[in-house]
């Protein structure tokens, strides 16, 4: 079933399936006392980061105007004394029928509310849980390739580098500022690592970490330091704090890359300077991919106790090719990337990887480029 076809039935589809689950055991379960379909959304961190939070919340909102569902919100401000209890206090309650999450951060909490509550749906986002021997088979982990649009980015430097571009210099040197060495900010550098090297292993990359997702003034300074020491594009993989590299892309008259969100078009009404000087952001497209899951929960064709990874070539990430992209890319890069982004989309090119991976081997990776810290 399409997903047009799906949303013409889904009102009617969430209806007959809160029917359904009113019957079913509220212990930690799926129960309603009404005909609404409720979820809640436990986040990790707080809304308005201009992270992939708030495009899962943008979509279960919009999922709770088409359907009507209930959707409840619960912030823990990165504080990770509260995940643990919180997905036990509402998993507890036996009043939703769906809980969703997100974030490596998350993982423990939803195994141990799920395993202490079976018959309480859990959906977990940019995330993975080991469904061995039938373990947690009131769950569905879901992620997209981030490695992939780290690697598109990474490519789109090199290839900037190495241009005639108009803010293009005479080094081989791009930037990379993440927001802290966890799991998934290193497997954003090693695909972007590997995406400048498969334009020109010659090209070095410098690399730092924030700390956090806020700071941007830290940020800044890390952006201004790398595009001192030769950097002409800095992709900024630190959420909101990105804006930092932003600004610090348009006092030094060079490019910046950003993150989750389309950044230029986020800030081109208010700060319309600094949005001229990002080519584009690496985007994992949560919105289709939370309404898909909701959609597919809905009308009851979910695999629970099952992950799912949407890779480039089923539309999991990419990067955005906004105004600012069309006027800053020179044709001959153009060409090149969409050669190389054809050739992903095949799957022709693997992407390593840092999820699953010793942190011997992602040493590896960082080997290949020019390590910055200060």
């Amino acid at each position: 079933m399409t997903s047009k076809m799906k949303k013409m039935v889904l009102l009617i589809v969430v209806v007959m399936m809160a029917l359904l689950i009113a019957a079913c055991d509220k212990d930690g379960g799926t129960a309603t006392k009404d005909e609404t379909l409720k979820i809640m959304y436990v986040n990790s961190g707080t809304l308005g980061e201009m992270g992939i939070g708030d495009i899962i919340m943008e979509a279960l909102n919009d999922f709770a105007e088409e359907t009507g569902a209930q959707v409840n919100v619960f912030e823990c401000h990165a504080d990770a004394s509260l995940y643990a209890p919180t997905m036990r206090d509402v998993a507890s309650t036996g009043e939703y029928d769906l809980i969703v999450t997100a974030f490596y951060n998350m993982r423990e909490a939803v195994m141990e509310a799920a395993e202490r509550y079976p018959n309480q749906k859990i959906i977990l986002f940019d995330s993975e849980i080991e469904f061995d021997g039938d373990k947690y088979p009131n769950v569905r982990s879901v992620m997209a390739k981030q490695n992939e649009a780290a690697f598109l980015a990474g490519v789109l430097a090199g290839l900037l580098t190495e241009s005639d571009a108009e803010l293009a210099n005479e080094e081989k040197v791009v930037g990379f500022v993440g927001a802290a060495e966890n799991t998934a900010i290193q497997d954003f550098l090693v695909g972007y690592i590997e995406g400048v090297n498969y334009v020109d292993s010659e090209i070095n990359v410098l690399y730092s970490f924030v700390g956090n997702w806020t700071d941007t003034a830290r940020a800044k300074e890390l952006g201004l330091t790398q595009y001192r020491q030769g950097a002409d594009v800095v992709f900024a993989v630190c959420g909101s704090a990105g804006l930092g590299v932003a600004e610090a892309a348009r006092e030094t008259n060079n490019y910046n890359i950003g993150v989750d969100y389309d950044f230029a078009l986020a800030i081109k009404d208010t700060n319309p300077r600094t949005a001229e000087h990002i080519v584009t952001s690496a985007v994992k497209d949560f919105y289709t991919i939370t309404m898909n899951e909701l959609e597919n929960f809905a009308d009851g064709t979910i695999e629970w106790g099952t992950h799912t990874i949407y890779d480039y070539a089923r539309g999991g990430s990419t990067l955005v090719e906004n105004e600012y992209f069309q006027k800053i890319v020179p044709d001959e890069v153009l060409k090149r990337y969409e050669e190389i982004t054809a050739e992903l989309a095949e799957r022709k090119i693997q992407v390593g990887t840092a999820i699953g991976a010793s942190q011997e081997e992602i040493d590896k990776f960082k080997a290949e480029a020019r390590p910055f810290t200060k």
